[in-house]
């Protein structure tokens, strides 16, 4: 069984990568095998799969086109936050092996969660390019290249900002956004999941990228307490399904990847 590498940064009241490719409604970054549909936002705002650039209002501006699995992302987020389901998956009773299902239970109980008390996120055009350019620097450099997988180094391609505040801070500058949202937290995901891994098999009939990376946070208890703040008011999140899959020569125990995952949370 492969299960993806989870890493999560918190930085609580703490002060790009231009995408110029041709948008893929299916998902997956223009790879095959992603996420088919959007699934409906419980509330908050989500732009169209594919939107262009410069379309949107205030801080929901897209500066980069989303995909449908980094739309998908958001939206399952915003489905656990508010109804504690993922694509109508209770991730406490199936969906994750015993230990994880545990670690959702503790999350769920540890932050107090009821159903339809947080807020569901609102898309963060500034944080979605975040995310986007930290998922690329990842996918062309490796997990572990940098010590700390929420790290990226001047001397690299595609470098945008050491840290997810110095990158959130960048994208904003780039797109001469005025965003005055206060960056809170960051979630990276890199690795992939065997049809056989859960352990319902109902998620992998979906075929689902973005279901399978929000599902390895939740049941990451860390991630899981990270995604449930209340605090939060907005997120933008990247999925990228790489093609040819990367390995990683500082832990080839998880390799080929097949989704690199990365979530980044902000207030207002």
């Amino acid at each position: 069984m492969n299960r993806p590498i989870l890493l999560m940064l918190t930085a609580a009241l703490l002060a790009g990568c231009t995408d110029t490719s041709t948008p893929d409604n299916t998902g997956g970054n223009g790879n095959t095998g992603g996420t088919d549909t959007v699934p409906t936002l419980p509330a908050g705002t989500l732009p169209t799969v594919g939107a262009a650039p410069e379309t949107g209002p205030g801080p929901s501006k897209v500066r980069v086109s989303p995909t449908a699995d980094d739309l998908a992302v958001m939206a399952y987020t915003n489905e656990f936050r508010t109804k504690g389901t993922v694509r109508g998956i209770d991730p406490t009773k199936t969906g994750l092996s015993v230990e994880d299902m545990a670690a959702t239970k503790k999350c769920l109980t540890d932050t107090n969660w009821k159903p339809n008390v947080l807020n569901a996120l609102n898309f963060n055009g500034v944080a979605h390019a975040a995310a986007t350019s930290h998922a690329l620097y990842l996918q062309t450099h490796g997990y572990h290249a940098d010590g700390n997988p929420h790290s990226e180094s001047s001397q690299r391609s595609n470098f945008t900002g050491v840290t997810a505040v110095d990158r959130f801070a960048a994208a904003n500058k780039r797109y001469a956004a005025g965003e005055t949202s206060t960056f809170v937290g960051e979630n990276v995901l890199v690795g992939y999941y065997d049809d056989d891994s859960l352990n319902n098999d109902a998620p992998s009939r979906f075929h689902d990228n973005a279901l399978y990376a929000v599902l390895g946070w939740i049941g990451s208890y860390g991630h899981c307490v990270n995604m449930l703040d209340a605090a939060y008011t907005d997120m933008g999140a990247s999925y990228l399904n790489p093609t040819p899959v990367v390995d990683d020569p500082y832990n080839p125990s998880i390799t080929p990847w097949k989704m690199i995952g990365a979530q980044i949370f902000v207030k207002r």
